[in-house]
C-alpha cells in the first residue's frame, strides 16, 4: 500500500514539477513578448495642450487629441479648472470625425508665476518648492456622451526624474528619451536694441523661456554656444567681473545674453533638486576662441575656470562613471550617474585639457534642413544608423542628440518675408515632432532638442516612455 502511495506521490510530484517548468517558460515567453511589444508599441497620450510657436499666433493655446487611444471621443474642451469639478469649457471642439488632430484657440498662455513655488524669485530653498507636476490653469478633457474619458493640463515637470527614479535607475542614460532645447540660451532677452538686431532677431531667438524656466518645465538637455569678447572693459568693477562679462551665450557669431547669469540659473536648479540629471552641452565656441586658425588656449582656460567655480561641486566625472559602469555594453545607467553623488554632465568641445569632469563632445546630429519632409527623412536615417557600436568605446561620450529643428537658408535671413522666421519653421516641426516620436522614434532616440519647446509635448512623452523602456532593463 505504501508503495502505491509513494508512486502516486512521485507521479504527482512529476506533474507539479512539469507544471512548474511550464509556468516558468510561459512567464519567460510572456516577458519576452512584453519586451518586444514595448519596443514596437506607441506611447499614447490621448489629449494634451501645446503653445503655438508661429510668429503670427505666438503664445496661443492649442488643443491636441488622439481618438485612437481615447475610445472614440465626441468632443474635447479647454477649461480654466480641473474638468472633473464640472467646470464649463471656454472652448469646445467636435472631434468625432477626426481620429487625431489639433485646434489652435484664441486663448493666450498667460502666467505671472510658475506653480508649486517654482518661480525663480521665490524658489530659494527646497522647503519653498513642491516636487511633482504642477498645472497652470489650463486643462483639456475629452468626452463621449458627456462622460469624461481623459483629462490633462499644461504643466511644469520640475522633478520628473526623481518622481520616476525606481523605473529609471537601470536604464542606460544613452537609451533614455531626454527632452532638450536647441540654442537654449537664445531666449527673448538680449542686450541688443538697434535696428540691425530688430531685423535679424527673428532668426536668432529660438526659445520663449529662460533656462531656469526650461529646466522647471522638464528640459534636461541644454545646448550652449559661447563667445568671448575681449572689448568688454570697465574701470569700476573687479577683474573677475570683467572676465565674466566677456563670455556670452551666442547664436552662432551673434551674442545674445551674458553667460554667467545663465550658468547660475542651472546651478540653482541643481541645488534645489535631487535625482535630476542635466546635460549641459557646450557644443560650439563660435567667436573669440581662435585667431588665424590658432586655438587661443588662455581663453579656454578662463572659461573652464568659470565652469569649475560655478559647477565644480556638482559636475559628474567622466572617468569615474566609465570605470564603474554596470551595463554590459559600457553604457552608464541613471543609477551609475547618481552613485557618483553628482548629476550635472558638462560636455566640452575637442580641446586638450586635463579636466576629467568635462565630458568629451557628444554626437550632435544636425540635418541643416529647411523643410519638414527633408528633416524627417534625415532623422529616420540617423535612427537607422544608430547601432550599439556607438556605445562600445568607453572613451567616447555615449550620449547622442538629434537637433529636430529647421534651418533657414542664407537668402531667407535677408528676406523681409516673415514666413522664414525661426518661429514659423519651429511651428511646422512642433506640429509633427510629437507624433513622429510617439509612433516611431521613442524607443530609438536619446536626446531630442527643439526650438520653442512648448509647441510640442516631448517632455510628457519622455516621461510616459519610461515604464516601457524600463521593461528592457529589469
Amino acid at each position: 500500500m505504501s508503495k502505491v502511495i509513494n508512486n502516486k506521490k512521485k507521479h504527482v510530484f512529476k506533474i507539479v514539477q512539469s507544471t512548474h517548468q511550464q509556468l516558468k517558460w510561459i512567464l519567460l515567453i510572456n516577458t519576452l513578448f512584453i519586451i518586444i511589444d514595448s519596443t514596437t508599441s506607441d506611447v499614447c497620450i490621448p489629449v494634451y495642450i501645446t503653445v503655438c510657436s508661429s510668429r503670427k499666433n505666438a503664445g496661443l493655446l492649442e488643443l491636441n487629441w488622439n481618438v485612437e487611444c481615447d475610445n472614440g471621443a465626441d468632443w474635447v474642451g479647454l477649461f480654466e479648472d480641473d474638468p472633473t469639478t464640472w467646470s464649463d469649457p471656454i472652448v469646445k471642439i467636435n472631434v468625432s470625425r477626426f481620429s487625431s488632430g489639433f485646434h489652435r484657440t484664441n486663448v493666450p498662455f498667460l502666467f505671472s508665476e510658475l506653480p508649486g513655488g517654482w518661480h525663480k524669485e521665490l524658489a530659494e530653498t527646497s522647503f519653498s518648492i513642491k516636487p511633482g507636476p504642477h498645472c497652470f490653469p489650463y486643462w483639456i478633457a475629452s468626452f463621449k456622451n458627456d462622460r469624461i474619458l481623459h483629462t490633462n493640463c499644461l504643466k511644469i515637470q520640475p522633478t520628473w526624474m526623481h518622481d520616476n527614479i525606481d523605473q529609471l535607475n537601470n536604464i542606460p542614460l544613452s537609451n533614455l528619451l531626454i527632452p532638450g532645447t536647441h540654442n537654449s540660451g537664445s531666449y527673448n532677452y538680449s542686450a541688443h536694441s538697434n535696428v540691425v538686431w530688430r531685423n535679424i532677431r527673428k532668426f536668432v531667438i529660438t526659445q520663449e523661456l529662460d533656462v531656469w524656466t526650461q529646466l522647471v518645465h522638464g528640459i534636461r538637455y541644454l545646448d550652449f554656444r559661447i563667445g568671448y569678447y575681449s572689448s568688454v572693459k570697465s574701470f569700476f568693477v573687479r577683474s573677475s567681473q570683467i572676465r565674466d562679462k566677456r563670455f556670452w551665450i551666442n547664436h552662432d557669431v551673434i551674442k545674445v545674453t551674458n553667460l554667467v547669469p545663465v550658468l547660475r540659473d542651472v546651478r540653482k536648479f541643481m541645488e534645489l533638486t535631487t535625482d535630476e540629471i542635466v546635460v549641459l552641452d557646450i557644443h560650439r565656441l563660435p567667436y573669440g576662441f581662435s585667431e588665424n586658425n590658432k586655438i587661443l588656449t588662455d581663453r579656454h582656460t578662463i572659461l573652464i575656470e568659470i565652469l569649475q567655480r560655478e559647477f565644480g561641486h556638482m559636475a559628474v566625472d567622466f572617468n569615474e562613471v566609465m570605470s564603474a559602469v554596470s551595463d554590459s555594453e559600457n553604457r552608464s545607467t541613471v543609477k551609475d550617474i547618481l552613485n557618483t553623488g553628482k548629476r550635472l554632465i558638462i560636455c566640452y568641445p575637442e580641446v586638450k585639457h586635463n579636466t576629467t569632469w568635462l565630458w568629451p563632445p557628444l554626437s550632435q546630429k544636425w540635418g541643416n534642413k529647411a523643410s519638414t519632409s527633408d528633416l524627417i527623412n534625415y532623422i529616420r536615417g540617423v535612427f537607422v544608423d544608430r547601432t550599439a557600436s556607438l556605445y562600445s568605446n568607453a572613451k567616447t561620450n555615449p550620449l547622442s542628440a538629434v537637433m529636430a529643428h529647421l534651418t533657414p537658408k542664407n537668402w531667407n535671413v535677408f528676406s523681409r518675408n516673415t514666413l522664414f522666421s525661426v518661429r514659423n519653421l519651429a511651428d511646422s516641426v512642433n506640429k509633427n515632432i510629437t507624433e513622429w516620436v510617439k509612433f516611431d522614434w521613442w524607443h530609438k532616440a536619446n536626446i531630442i532638442a527643439t526650438d520653442f519647446f512648448l509647441g510640442n509635448n516631448l517632455i510628457e512623452l519622455s516621461i510616459k516612455s519610461i515604464p516601457l523602456k524600463s521593461l528592457s532593463y529589469t
